[in-house]
């Protein structure tokens, strides 16, 4: 445990340069957040009808497991997002929201 933390701390040079960082508020449903630009830059909508939607997603690198699929995080990551723009869209309150999944996997070699 005392080599992990002595890894972790700074140097004051480093503590300095850290601090020195400004950060700007995100300005919420002005601008996209990191967490969205990384998670689900890229999603199409197809085709939206009431109870459906329709989706298509290129996988990329970033959002794969060690076998090049898309990682089960990412699947969960995507479903609770479509969920809030499902639940955004129909003005749903804090109620249950039942969602259901189909994925088609297609792997190319490369």
């Amino acid at each position: 445990m005392d080599k992990a933390r002595e890894f972790l701390n700074l140097s004051n040079e480093e503590s300095e340069s850290v601090s020195s960082i400004k950060f700007h508020p995100h300005r919420q449903w002005i601008e996209r957040s990191f967490y969205e630009d990384f998670s689900i830059r890229g999603i199409q909508v197809d085709r939206i009808e009431p109870g459906f939607i329709s989706t298509t997603f290129k996988v990329p690198p970033r959002l794969t497991d060690r076998n090049g699929k898309l990682a089960t995080g990412a699947i969960a990551n995507l479903v609770d997002e479509g969920g809030a723009l499902v639940a955004q869209a129909e003005g749903v309150s804090s109620s249950c929201l039942r969602g259901y999944v189909h994925l088609f996997s297609f792997h190319c070699k490369r």
